[in-house]
């Protein structure tokens, strides 16, 4: 593996609670591919936070996220962190997609925030790149404007795998009340949304997402159900985008999947399983959603639901 040229790397996309991170964990497996895990929130759950990476260890205490450190910006102690912060929560923004998509549209003070924040996130990528000794990083980010900003960084070869899952399935994820095993020193739970705020969020992601392949960039859209019943088939259509996906897939079972440990930066807590995993459609959500939560988000979302395959 060469530490030139361009970075190449599959972003995974779609709303939370659609299954991304066990989608990045089973890609992670294949030959050359490394499960970075949610990137966009480094800065932050990372660095400043010291969440659990998913090997078990603080991020500040891993070390391959040390060496990583090291390489990119010369040690911690040389980023800015609250403005590295700000400025993705600046840029990463729905609002800022005409700026990302037309550089006529940015002002000078915006070019600057996004020219040093791409540097950073290029030498990251790099970094990331040479210390795992793989071609290909994985990144389950899943923000729709964060692909456009990737777009515009020369320093990366940016594919996109987009997750959809049923939009009732993820509204009734989003209420379950859930404990982040990767905040250690205290006891703290997921967010939770209220059922309307979700299904909004759940048609624009998913238009967004889904419009990128205007863009010229590789493209795969692959659902949830699908990739729990017949994760064969899921990953090699994603994996095609990499050109593996032809790859031995001895890592998936009749019935699950064997995952090795990783070093993934936030995410769903199944990053933290290692060995055998059970697959297992998730339809919880038929039975205690309440009927009127269900025809009201079926409502809402229906006309996005049938482009992906869903009635």
């Amino acid at each position: 593996m060469a530490d030139s040229g361009p970075t190449q790397l599959l972003y995974i996309a779609g709303t939370g609670r659609s299954g991304s991170t066990l989608l990045e964990c089973i890609l992670g497996q294949l030959p050359g591919v490394f499960a970075a895990g949610e990137v966009t929130h480094i800065w932050d759950r990372g660095y400043l936070q010291n969440q659990l990476c998913g090997c078990g260890k603080p991020f500040r205490e891993c070390p391959f996220w040390l060496d990583v450190t090291r390489k990119a910006f010369g040690g911690p102690d040389e980023l800015d962190l609250p403005k590295l912060v700000e400025m993705r929560s600046s840029i990463c923004s729905v609002l800022r997609l005409p700026q990302l998509l037309d550089s006529k549209l940015r002002s000078r003070s915006f070019q600057l925030k996004l020219d040093i924040y791409s540097e950073h996130l290029a030498r990251l990528y790099s970094a990331i790149r040479s210390v795992s000794g793989c071609d290909v990083i994985l990144d389950s980010s899943k923000y729709p404007a964060e692909i456009f900003l990737l777009n515009t960084i020369d320093e990366v070869d940016l594919s996109v795998a987009h997750l959809v899952r049923n939009s009732n399935a993820v509204a009734f994820a989003w209420q379950k009340r859930k404990v982040r095993p990767e905040i250690h020193w205290t006891t703290e739970h997921f967010a939770r949304y209220f059922f309307l705020k979700t299904a909004v969020a759940w048609n624009v992601f998913n238009l967004l997402i889904g419009s990128v392949e205007r863009l010229g960039l590789p493209y795969a859209m692959v659902r949830y159900e699908d990739l729990v019943q017949c994760p064969a088939g899921s990953v090699r259509k994603v994996a095609g985008l990499l050109g593996r996906g032809e790859e031995n897939l001895d890592f998936i079972g009749e019935d699950g999947v064997r995952l090795r440990g990783n070093h993934t930066v936030s995410g769903n807590p199944v990053r933290f399983k290692t060995g055998a995993i059970a697959l297992k459609l998730d339809s919880e959500w038929k039975e205690k959603s309440p009927r009127w939560q269900k025809l009201f988000v079926d409502f809402v979302t229906f006309p996005v639901q049938k482009l992906y395959g869903y009635r």
